[in-house]
């Protein structure tokens, strides 16, 4: 951090300390310790969920839990990697978004994906400002590295990701999506890539919020934190870095596009990536419903269990990742 605190952290960690205070039992924002005592748990619908596994020793945060369908680790099945929400300053795999409109229901929702015969990992990664880009990205990757060299371990089809995340998970993926299909913007972010993209089936990009054109003060103190700057959408050098769309050129990952409907800035940045696949030829799904259905608040999909419109949306992404599985 710079000598003179920046307006974005100010802004930030007063409510980052209230936030993890409630939705982590107090738990230290960044710890090298797992926020759970590591082990294995046979959940009532048969959902076998290992839990804090570490992926990585640089940074903090860096645990990961695996969701099998059943009680049988040792069967290869397809992998989806699900990065939690939380504008880089807030969120747990476990609780999930704190800025959902939806909270509490990742387990769920791991569980769901899981009985349709996937393997679930989801991650935590350090947080800002203590941690800042592209600290995350990296993370990312490390996190793919050990997948991929411990598959066998852990059961694990690592030639058939699914690579996603809500809000600022969504954000990572999209980012490393394009480092993955374009070498220069890898060199750009300072993070080398350790996998091969044809690994990647998919990407479920839900809710990404990288297009700056209708951000708010919130939105951009949360951004200046992790970018460790104020005021990030009146930085040209930033915006550009930030928005993946830039750097994709002719070619990207297949990709699951999701938008709820109250903020603007979710649905400017899935628009902006379905229009580059459109142009580029790459296979997509964009999901949205307008107004006119329902009042679909960030983080909506979680909804699935009660809400005909988070249903019919989690619906296509598993459509979707069936569809890619068999090309893949």
């Amino acid at each position: 951090m710079s000598e003179k605190a920046l307006e974005s952290d100010l802004r930030c960690i007063p409510l980052q300390k209230i936030v993890f205070a409630k939705t982590c039992s107090g738990a230290p924002v960044n710890s090298f310790e797992p926020r759970n005592v590591p082990g294995e748990h046979l959940r009532e619908d048969g959902v076998l969920y290992v839990n804090d596994i570490c992926y990585g020793e640089k940074y903090p945060n860096s645990h990961l839990d695996i969701y099998y369908p059943d009680g049988d680790k040792t069967k290869k099945r397809p992998t989806m990697i699900y990065l939690h929400g939380g504008g880089m300053i807030f969120g747990d795999k476990i609780s999930g978004d704190p800025l959902a409109e939806e909270k509490g229901s990742d387990i769920a929702f791991y569980a769901e994906v899981a009985k349709k015969g996937y393997n679930v990992v989801s991650a935590n990664y350090a947080l800002a400002p203590e941690y800042r880009f592209p600290v995350q990205l990296e993370q990312v990757d490390k996190m793919l590295q050990y997948l991929t060299e411990n598959q066998e371990l852990y059961g694990l089809d690592m030639e058939c990701v699914f690579l996603g995340g809500g809000s600022a998970g969504a954000c990572l993926s999209e980012i490393y999506g394009a480092m993955l299909v374009n070498p220069e913007y890898a060199e750009k972010i300072g993070v080398p890539v350790s996998i091969r993209k044809e690994q990647i089936a998919g990407l479920l990009i839900d809710e990404a919020a990288l297009s700056v054109r209708h951000y708010e003060e919130n939105m951009d103190a949360m951004f200046g934190c992790w970018m460790g700057v104020d005021h990030p959408s009146k930085r040209d050098d930033i915006v550009k870095l930030l928005d993946a769309t830039k750097w994709i050129g002719d070619t990207y990952i297949p990709s699951f596009i999701n938008s709820s409907n109250m903020e603007i800035w979710f649905r400017d940045s899935a628009e902006d990536l379905a229009a580059v696949l459109e142009k580029n030829g790459t296979e997509y799904v964009f999901f949205i419903r307008g107004q006119e259905c329902d009042r679909l608040e960030h983080g909506y999909m979680k909804r699935f269990a009660s809400n005909r419109y988070a249903k019919e949306c989690f619906d296509h992404m598993l459509q979707f990742m069936e569809q890619r599985k068999v090309i893949q």
